[in-house]
């Protein structure tokens, strides 16, 4: 990366977990190309010791990745002591910014014993799946979350109900920026192509493709897909398209066989043009047991396609263009083939009212990256960064 050194530097800790694909791995990096043109350093320090999809191409851009041990095999003081001295070691930081649910903050408490003033915590979603494995729960809730308000100084949201979750209701009123998950315009727009669409076998102008773009992980909830296709086929003409790579893959292809169904469902893997993958559905299914507010809606919904979600997903992603419906996972299924039946027929809007829609709820770049340029106040050209 390329520094003017006549300019103050801003240097940045990141700490947003493992680091694959996904939607906080998509904010951190536009996070990064918001701030691009800046004088900053912007190191990454991953949990993980294998190099990861991102690694390189973010290197390339001036990126630098540190890998860490995750949380799970070190006690916590002694995973405190390692992160203080990474970070002391590397560099005088003026901000960590850290993106997780609740054991991030281990990173947060890091930060402030290695002395970095403006301390950035930033939720993506509405539950956390590691209480589970936990005794005590409850506890484990309450201390965290007190802690995190404790050893960090400014709170940041993908959306208001997660925001809630971990702030509390208090808070998100009085210090907590939503800053919401920014989609390009330029990219995810309603165009005509049939590319995923000719992976099927046997369609017809009738066949109905549906398609979830997820980690194959409990809580994407693929399973319910898989077997509202089945269902679905006993009485129509459906397919199913899976973008995407995860630890429950093997299985999910398994029930694939044993269903019957290797002809309806298709696993794509992880794929880069998903601007093409949108468009080449009739419907976007997203039937997540919980999530913060997920991009893939977002830019289902730019690309024009109809989108189901389950109502565990927060009201926050309808983008008022008529596209959006949300149905409990506790109906039959015969509802949510209903639903994609009328989904399917109803008129889309035109492209210039979609990305109306997309600015005035500020799920733009424009809008992110302004946003982005006051955390870091780096938004007045040429103005000298100032440690609160």
């Amino acid at each position: 990366m390329k520094l003017n050194n006549d300019q103050f530097i801003t240097k940045i800790a990141v700490f947003p977990g493992v680091f694959l694909n996904g939607g906080v791995e998509y904010v951190v990096e536009e996070i990064f190309n918001s701030m691009r043109d800046k004088n900053i350093v912007y190191d990454i320090y991953v949990s993980r010791n294998y190099e990861g999809p991102k690694d390189k191409q973010l290197i390339a851009k001036g990126v630098r990745i540190f890998y860490i041990p995750e949380m799970k095999n070190l006690n916590p003081l002694k995973y405190i002591r390692l992160i203080r001295k990474m970070l002391k070691s590397n560099g005088k930081y003026d901000y960590i910014h850290v993106h997780s649910i609740h054991s991030g903050v281990l990173n947060s408490i890091a930060g402030y014993f290695a002395g970095i003033k403006n301390r950035i915590y930033h939720v993506h979603n509405t539950s956390d799946p590691l209480l589970k494995g936990l005794r005590f729960p409850k506890l484990y809730r309450f201390v965290s979350t007190r802690m995190i308000r404790m050893f960090n100084n400014k709170y940041i949201a993908c959306g208001k109900d997660a925001g809630i979750y971990i702030y509390g209701n208090k808070l998100v009123m009085k210090k907590v920026l939503i800053l919401k998950n920014a989609i390009n315009l330029e990219i995810f727009k309603p165009i005509h192509t049939t590319k995923y669409r000719k992976i099927a076998l046997d369609r017809n102008d009738n066949t109905v493709f549906i398609g979830n773009a997820a980690r194959f992980t409990e809580v994407k909830n693929q399973r319910f897909l898989i077997e509202l296709i089945y269902e679905a086929n006993l009485n129509g003409d459906y397919r199913l398209l899976l973008a995407g790579d995860g630890e429950l893959k093997d299985i999910y292809e398994k029930l694939v066989s044993e269903l019957n169904i290797k002809d309806k469902v298709y696993f794509l893997g992880n794929i880069t043009d998903m601007n093409l993958f949108y468009n080449s559905l009739d419907v976007f299914i997203l039937p997540s047991l919980h999530e913060g507010l997920p991009l893939s809606l977002v830019e289902s919904q730019s690309c024009g396609i109809p989108s189901i979600a389950s109502e565990n997903i927060t009201e926050e992603v309808d983008m008022g263009l008529n596209l959006m419906t949300r149905i409990s996972l506790t109906e039959k299924k015969n509802k949510w083939i209903n639903q994609i039946d009328r989904v399917i027929s109803i008129d889309k809007p035109k492209l210039e009212d979609i990305a109306k829609g997309i600015r005035d709820k500020k799920y733009d770049l424009d809008s992110f990256k302004d946003q982005v340029l006051t955390i870091y106040k780096l938004k007045v050209e040429g103005a000298k960064h100032e440690s609160k």
